[in-house]
């Protein structure tokens, strides 16, 4: 479900020994008024160019005249995604490990008919970006969006936002696009750049979590050394960490967390 739709948590456990999986996550109170730490980001309301600080709008058009913005097939980021996903991967400062070509092509084919792409191509007709958008109940998400880091002077991430902003915004209608939560397991900057840049904002909103009742117990015992584990260079110790962290997020509740970065 998107984040403003109520989730009803009365069989979750069951469905986490069903599903075997470690645990489930949902949101409430979406887009409360009160400062949280935890949130989404979304665009609504609204949107044209003019709406754009003039440094941005200028950075818009040099992205429209140096790149072609537009709806592609499934078929054609198969083909073609690989090697954007990948450069932009030995980007990130992260201890996740990238998926190899077969697993990308796997992972893309899988989508469901919810997700929708788009790609940038610059003059030669090169891939140099693209977006994986989930719409469901009248919302977008920008799913995934990566970029070839060396072709950004062209300003490709410009003219995407830009073009799929406006496109679901005054064309679709939906009734918000986000870019997901905020990150519990690396900094992201294309949050970030939303927000300065067209405009997104902070939607707070309250987590929920129900562990499986053995890792709720190592959760519960692990806690108290949860920055032992967020500064671990060893790679499963710092993914734990990355749950601690979700949880110190899930007791602060409506309290900001000023003191907790993200890790």
């Amino acid at each position: 479900f998107p984040p403003h739709k109520e989730v009803k948590d009365s069989n979750i456990t069951r469905k986490i020994f069903k599903s075997q999986v470690f645990f489930a996550r949902w949101v409430s109170d979406f887009d409360c008024k009160k400062e949280m730490s935890f949130w989404y980001v979304v665009k609504d309301g609204m949107f044209n160019v003019e709406s754009l600080t003039s440094k941005v709008r200028n950075q818009v058009r040099k992205g429209l005249k140096n790149c072609v913005v537009r709806k592609i097939f499934k078929e054609e980021l198969i083909k073609k995604g690989y090697n954007v996903y990948i450069h932009a991967f030995k980007k990130y400062n992260t201890f996740n490990v990238p998926q190899n070509e077969v697993q990308f092509k796997e992972k893309i084919d899988a989508l469901s008919l919810d997700f929708e792409f788009w790609g940038v191509f610059n003059e030669r007709n090169k891939l140099i970006g693209y977006s994986q958008n989930r719409i469901i109940f009248n919302v977008c998400e920008f799913s995934v969006t990566k970029f070839l880091p060396e072709y950004l002077r062209l300003r490709p991430s410009e003219a995407l936002f830009y073009s799929m902003i406006d496109f679901y915004i005054n064309e679709r209608k939906v009734s918000y696009i986000h870019n997901g939560t905020r990150s519990i397991s690396h900094h992201t900057n294309i949050q970030d750049f939303l927000i300065k840049k067209f405009r997104f904002r902070k939607a707070f909103c309250r987590l929920h979590i129900a562990y499986h009742p053995l890792v709720r117990v190592l959760v519960w015992l692990m806690f108290p050394l949860r920055f032992v584990f967020k500064f671990s260079r060893i790679r499963i110790l710092r993914k734990i960490g990355v749950v601690l962290f979700q949880e110190e997020l899930r007791r602060n509740g409506n309290k900001k967390d000023s003191n907790a970065s993200n890790l």
